[in-house]
């Protein structure tokens, strides 16, 4: 793949799932609680469709770089992205004065 997920959306997304399904399993508020085969198959679907989703991510951006909609994919630094803010606040305030005058 192009790049890992980092850890703490990794992290927070387990967290999700393990306190929701412990609600669902043990003590859901005002629901009658599900069996853990339910719990299981929730999680192999949610899993499941995960991956089936990264995989059409990847696929759709080699198919728009191949077609020539995109150059590239690489991320962008805080760096460049401070320089790139920078020359378009330049532009902005250059195309105002010009409109003033």
């Amino acid at each position: 793949w192009s790049r890992a997920p980092s850890a703490i959306v990794l992290a927070s997304a387990a967290f999700a799932m393990a306190v929701s399904t412990f609600l669902s399993v043990c003590c859901p508020p005002g629901m009658v609680p599900i069996d853990c085969k339910t719990a299981a198959f929730v999680w192999v679907y949610v899993v499941s469709w995960a991956m089936i989703q990264d995989v059409a991510k990847v696929f759709v951006y080699k198919l728009v770089r191949c077609v020539g909609l995109l150059e590239s994919i690489t991320v962008i630094s805080e760096d460049e992205m401070t320089v790139f803010r920078a020359q378009e606040i330049e532009m902005t305030e250059a195309s105002m004065l010009c409109d003033a005058v």
